[in-house]
């Protein structure tokens, strides 16, 4: 899926010290204060479970992620420890509820660029514009979040290599 990516990892830390490290950073739920835009700097990066074998984290480091929470990737991670160093499977995808919610919100814009295209008279009405004008910019929001999510999942990716000093291995799961 487009929306899903399973990777392995080698890291020289041991599963105790990923948990260490990883939990000095991931707060169990990212708390807001009231309906404010912006939030204080927080020491938490991500929040989530996280578990002795495994995790569960969203990244909550961007700007203005109180309340872009729902937007952010979902980071899942299985730890598994070998002789001389820690074999992480880890899979970044987004949330099921934001990928419903994409399909609910594209469905009807495709059903109203067809009822422009056989009923013209929608085009007389002021919010309306050309079928393919609106096309045009149903694709260009879609691009614009495919961009942003994937700069998300991008800097996520990073801080945890960072972190946790992983080192990709060069097959990827499917």
């Amino acid at each position: 899926m487009i929306f899903q990516r399973e990777t392995k990892y080698h890291s020289t830390l041991t599963a105790d010290e990923i948990f260490t490290r990883l939990s000095a950073v991931t707060e169990k739920y990212f708390s807001c204060d009231g309906f404010l835009i912006y939030h204080k700097p927080s020491k938490y990066k991500f929040e989530g479970k996280i578990t002795p074998d495994g995790f569960k984290i969203y990244p909550t480091f961007f700007w203005g992620s109180c309340r872009e929470i729902f937007l952010n990737p979902e980071i899942t991670g299985k730890f598994y420890p070998k002789d001389n160093h820690t074999e992480i499977f880890m899979s970044i995808s987004l949330p099921a509820e934001l990928q419903t919610l994409l399909i609910f919100a594209l469905i009807p814009n495709v059903v109203l660029i067809i009822l422009m295209i056989y009923f013209p008279i929608l085009t007389d009405f002021p919010f309306f514009g050309k079928w393919w004008l609106y096309g045009i910019y149903i694709i260009l929001t879609i691009l614009l979040f495919l961009g942003y999510y994937k700069y998300k999942v991008y800097k996520s990716e990073k801080l945890l290599a960072k972190l946790l000093a992983l080192e990709k291995v060069k097959t990827s799961l499917k």
